[in-house]
């Protein structure tokens, strides 16, 4: 997983283009110490998976799966963003000639507004979509039934323990009581596993934004006529 969060770390630096990567440049920090620590927080942060313990089934009911479920990952950039700001404060000052321009002030005035204002936009889609999965999941799940559930979507049920009291982790890999339901998210036109989807109703739910695209599907035992 360390490596599939390695390139989304990447791209989401760059949205800070100055303060993001200044932070790392031993140049215009004046020391190490600040590259050491942004380096360190990021690294830490980024364990997250890991540390919430949902991929070893451990956060069932608890404190720890409910942050599981508010938790984005760029939230973990703040820190190193507010102490790059003073490699960055450093790097403008050595242009300021090029800001003193009117052109140039112009120029960084819109392109931080454009970006701020595309970023919202991003962020506000993403969460859209995430909002769309929970109501797909409350309205298509009986509230106390069994439901096994892996990965990504296990996630989405954090913020509604009150209401999917006996949901549970399953790993993919392991049979999936014939009683139980499953809800899984997987890449669009993905499919459940061979094992979960036998004797169960599969129902796919499309979750579509311009940023995050995921199929939702729900399974529900042959027998249930619900």
């Amino acid at each position: 997983h360390l490596a599939g969060f390695l390139p989304f770390y990447f791209f989401s630096l760059a949205i800070f283009p100055i303060a993001g990567w200044a932070a790392f440049s031993r140049r215009w920090s004046g020391t190490w110490a600040i590259p050491a620590v942004c380096a360190v927080t990021i690294a830490m942060a980024s364990l997250y998976f890991y540390r919430d313990g949902l991929n070893v089934g451990s956060a069932r009911n608890t404190f720890a799966a409910m942050i599981a479920g508010f938790i984005p990952g760029q939230r973990f950039l703040l820190p190193a963003s507010m102490l790059a700001c003073f490699p960055a404060a450093q790097f403008l000052s050595s242009r300021s000639g090029l800001l003193e321009r009117g052109i140039g002030k112009t120029a960084a005035l819109t392109a931080f507004a454009a970006s701020f204002l595309l970023l919202t936009l991003a962020h506000q889609s993403y969460l859209n979509a995430h909002k769309r999965v929970q109501f797909a999941l409350a309205d298509s799940l009986p509230s106390d039934a069994k439901i096994a559930s892996s990965g990504d979507a296990l996630k989405e049920f954090a913020p509604t323990w009150a209401i999917f009291t006996r949901a549970y982790n399953l790993d993919t890999g392991e049979a999936l009581p014939s009683g139980d339901y499953f809800a899984l998210l997987e890449t669009p036109g993905g499919n459940a596993p061979a094992g979960w989807a036998a004797h169960h109703a599969v129902r796919r739910i499309p979750i579509r934004s311009w940023v995050w695209n995921r199929d939702l599907l729900i399974g529900a035992p042959a027998t249930d006529s619900r």
